[in-house]
């Protein structure tokens, strides 16, 4: 068979593509979602299942995962995960089917993509199909919601309602996102075509959140209501915080006194929080109770054991009650540095001049860093390593070794050791002078010159050797004559 070029040019762009698609899924990462089977999941219309997400990628870095659904309700939406290679990371995601629906498709996008480059490294697109089922005609059809909301003697009082126009007897279990709620029944049976009535009640001798949130299981439904909360002046606890103006942090773990003055009528226990803040920065405190009128100076730490970008960033210091409802915040500027700090030796020797740099890295981590030397003419270098990856916090060596060669000059080297992104983590000039080095020998002639040496050392010891010889056997014939004479 005879192969014309224009096949020829077509098979190779075919073998090429080939290539590069191997390549390609050598570095790609896993994504895999547990609980999924067959072509298509089913859910049923306003069912929410939970789903474990895992993720295995060959290199060591920071990766994002984004999860995006047309139409299905997912949290997380974003994930931010540092993979060790080949090690798998699991996380849990919840995800929400649509209500008014009776037979629908949906697709969710899971994409990775690595922090410190943004490159897409996988993406992976998983099928739903919300179907509310041949027996979707027998499926109670309930609606949930509130008639109305009022405060009596200090408490909170909200009439709900679950109204059941199916033909089978319902059963709904309540809840809320507040843990101070109590309901006077529980569950709640509600018969064909019928309508019953529940009082949740709140306490308002704490702060009440300004949203509660009440939900109602009916089998594998879910059906949600928020309720905005009365706050007559009477009830809200009048907390005021200060915090400083700019908080530096410069570790893995940063405290701050945060003044926290309560003016209220009641003690108040409260934690520390914020809103707002740098990825991968979170702000924790021991809890604290305020009497009415007091003001406490309390602990706060700033924790930032690994940070994906750094910088100043305007966030919220916040005092939260034991529930989780915000009391009172304030902004406050949140710097974040690298505080790379660079210890430098130089060690002249025979061999030539050997630069160590100690590099202690600060909040972000850097992944391949590389080490960029220039030199002078006629001076080689050697860097060990020449790549290496510098986590957070993490201290690491560097040695670059300079030897002259026969023509080498004086001047100015420059070491870098720069990360992918094009950060310059640390930086030294180094001069260089073959006068100052210590019994230097040029590279590629130092053999050379020390058999030169021993060559010159032998050829004086010789003639040492061969003159006192001389004078050896002179002073001896001298003497043989002296001793014939007499």
């Amino acid at each position: 068979m005879v192969v014309t070029r224009g096949e020829s040019m077509v098979w190779r762009r075919i073998l090429f593509a080939l290539g590069m698609l191997l390549a390609l899924g050598m570095v790609h990462a896993t994504v895999f979602l547990n609980g999924t089977v067959g072509k298509c999941t089913v859910m049923s219309p306003g069912q929410t299942k939970m789903f474990v997400l895992s993720v295995e990628e060959p290199k060591t870095a920071q990766y994002i995962v984004t999860i995006t659904s047309d139409g299905l309700s997912v949290y997380p939406q974003e994930i931010h995960l540092y993979l060790e290679g080949n090690e798998t990371a699991t996380r849990w995601i919840k995800i929400t089917a649509p209500i008014m629906v009776v037979d629908q498709y949906y697709t969710l996008d899971v994409s990775v993509y690595r922090a410190d480059t943004s490159q897409l490294v996988e993406s992976k697109q998983y099928c739903f199909r919300v179907y509310k089922g041949i027996l979707g005609s027998q499926l109670p059809d309930v609606t949930f919601g509130y008639k109305d909301v009022r405060v009596e003697k200090g408490t909170v009082y909200v009439t709900l309602y679950v109204t059941n126009m199916s033909s089978s007897t319902i059963s709904a279990k309540l809840d809320s996102d507040y843990g101070r709620v109590t309901f006077d029944m529980n569950p709640v049976i509600v018969k064909p075509y019928r309508t019953v009535t529940v009082n949740a009640e709140i306490p308002v001798d704490e702060y009440l959140p300004e949203f509660v949130k009440f939900y109602a299981v009916i089998g594998d439904t879910t059906k949600e209501i928020t309720v905005k909360m009365p706050m007559p002046e009477a009830i809200q606890p009048k907390i005021f915080i200060d915090v400083p103006e700019r908080i530096i942090v410069s570790g893995p773990l940063t405290e701050v006194l945060v003044t926290v003055t309560n003016e209220g009528e009641s003690p108040v226990t409260v934690v520390m929080g914020g809103k707002g803040l740098p990825a991968g920065v979170n702000v924790t405190s021991d809890e604290a109770t305020i009497a009415p009128g007091q003001t406490v100076a309390i602990k706060t730490y700033i924790t930032a054991p690994r940070v994906l970008k750094t910088g100043t960033f305007l966030s919220k210091i916040c005092v939260k009650d034991t529930y989780g409802a915000e009391l009172a915040c304030k902004y406050t500027i949140i710097e974040i540095n690298s505080q790379s700090k660079t210890a430098v030796e130089t060690t002249p020797s025979a061999k030539g001049l050997t630069v160590t740099m100690t590099v202690s890295n600060g909040a972000k981590p850097y992944y391949g860093v590389s080490v960029e030397v220039t030199a002078p003419k006629g001076w080689k270098f050697e860097a060990s390593p020449q790549t290496f990856d510098l986590g957070a916090y993490e201290s690491r060596s560097i040695e670059v070794t300079f030897v002259p060669e026969k023509n080498a000059v004086d001047g100015t080297a420059v070491i870098r050791l720069i990360a992918p992104d094009g950060t310059v983590i640390a930086q030294k000039v180094v001069e260089l002078k073959k006068s100052a080095l210590t019994g230097y020998a040029t590279a590629g002639s130092s053999s050379t010159l020390g058999l030169i040496i021993a060559a010159i050392v032998i050829a004086l010891i010789i003639a040492l050797i061969v003159k006192k010889g001389k004078e050896v056997e002179e002073t001896s014939v001298e003497f043989e004559e002296l001793t014939k004479k007499e």
